[in-house]
């Protein structure tokens, strides 16, 4: 990223990651003719601040420094930015008592004005320390020390935001286990309240929205989205349940990076009922298919019978009632919204979905109604969670009940 950054601003900079056994190797580093600075990360971001030829006041208030630079003269100062990753926050938990500790409690306390902040660590005297830390602020900040699930079960106000001041390595010790379950306890509790839901359906026109906040429109830009989508839906609390409607076979690769980056494995592919210029050569359709399914494998249904013929275990079905009712019922030129013998033709499609789709690959269904239009569509129609017209109960019935799928 560092490298990429530098090209695009005409400079033949390079961004190297060293390991230095002492701090000393540090400093040498950061002192060489070819060298215009460089990032402190633990464990050296305190013991690095006495060899350094001058300071930031961000960096004395919060006893480290992140970020070492050459000035003219050939000194090399230091300057803590931790805590402007953290400014922008409202109220906080912090995870750990990493050595940007300081920083978050800088950035909540000394520009964001909050008073109270949790902790959730496996050590009292790291956080013991960190009150320490805190003294030449005077009475505030107030440190809470999270010390067990009932402690945070009990929490009379749950944190918005989060601060994760260590390495994200897997708990293995029983204090280390006790700290996951409160985060676990602590995390989900406050934002699902607030939505009401568990999961999030992600349409790729979302991603594609949402990306317009980025400069350009591009693969890379696509895949920062969807991470900042992801890191959205895990701040409220809710799973991604998949990915739709697959649009181009040709970039099926990128959307597998975006499932991947969403953190969910289902990428629904849309049927099509208005035929006009889609093909009907089922060889062609169940190769494009198989090659979709083998990349998964290496790392989406859509009509019964190419499910069938494709035959991996990652590749089925997503029953959708829009799509099952959208040619025999759906009609925007009728009076009533419905085509001649939508009735007949609709029971005749349910019969047929029982009788011949192979219920174990069915993966998921999707319950969706529409609004029957009076008027055209205008901006700033209002649309309601009731109104709908389709036969969905129907659909519904006849997958649960007569289908027999059970999830």
């Amino acid at each position: 990223m560092h490298k990429s950054i530098a090209r695009s601003l005409g400079y033949n900079w390079r961004f190297l990651a060293k390991e230095c056994p002492i701090v000393e190797d540090v400093i040498g580093l950061f002192r060489k003719p070819n060298s215009t600075g460089g990032v402190a990360t633990m464990p050296y971001k305190t013991a690095i601040m006495a060899h350094l030829d001058g300071l930031d006041d961000y960096s004395v208030k919060v006893c480290a420094c992140n970020n070492v630079y050459r000035v003219t003269d050939g000194s090399i100062r230091r300057l803590n930015n931790d805590w402007r990753g953290i400014k922008s926050w409202q109220t906080a938990l912090i995870i750990g008592v990493g050595r940007a500790r300081r920083a978050a409690v800088y950035a909540l306390y000394e520009e964001l004005g909050f008073t109270s902040v949790y902790v959730a660590n496996r050590d009292e005297d790291e956080v013991r320390a960190l009150r320490e830390n805190t003294k030449p602020y005077g009475s505030s900040p107030q440190i809470t020390h999270i010390r067990s699930v009932k402690e945070a079960t009990n929490l009379t106000e749950m944190p918005y935001h989060t601060v994760r001041t260590v390495l994200d390595f897997e708990p293995q010790t029983s204090a280390e286990l006790e700290a996951r379950d409160i985060l676990v306890t602590i995390l989900p509790s406050s934002r699902e309240k607030e939505t009401g839901f568990q999961g999030a359906e992600i349409f790729y026109e979302n991603l594609e929205s949402a990306m317009k906040s980025h400069e350009e429109a591009s693969p890379w830009n696509l895949l920062i989205t969807a991470g900042e989508v992801e890191n959205l839906c895990n701040a409220y609390g809710l799973i991604i349940i998949r990915l739709q409607p697959f649009l181009k076979i040709e970039k099926l690769k990128l959307w597998f990076q975006i499932v991947k980056t969403l953190g969910t494995y289902i990428i629904q592919m849309i049927t099509n009922f208005l035929t006009e210029n889609v093909t009907g050569d089922m060889v062609l359709i169940v190769q494009d298919m198989v090659e979709a399914a083998d990349l998964g494998l290496g790392r989406i249904g859509t009509f019964d019978s190419v499910v069938r013929r494709v035959d991996r275990l990652n590749f089925g079905s997503c029953l959708d009632a829009l799509n099952i009712t959208g040619r025999v019922w759906t009609d925007p030129a009728s009076i009533t919204g419905t085509t001649p013998n939508s009735a007949s033709d609709l029971k005749e499609s349910i019969e047929c979905l029982v009788r011949t789709v192979y219920v174990h690959r069915v993966f998921c269904i999707q319950v969706a109604d529409a609004e029957r239009m009076q008027l055209l569509l205008t901006q700033g129609h209002p649309f309601h969670e009731r109104g709908g017209y389709l036969p969905v109960v129907d659909i519904a019935r006849a997958v649960l009940k007569d289908l027999g799928y059970n999830g």
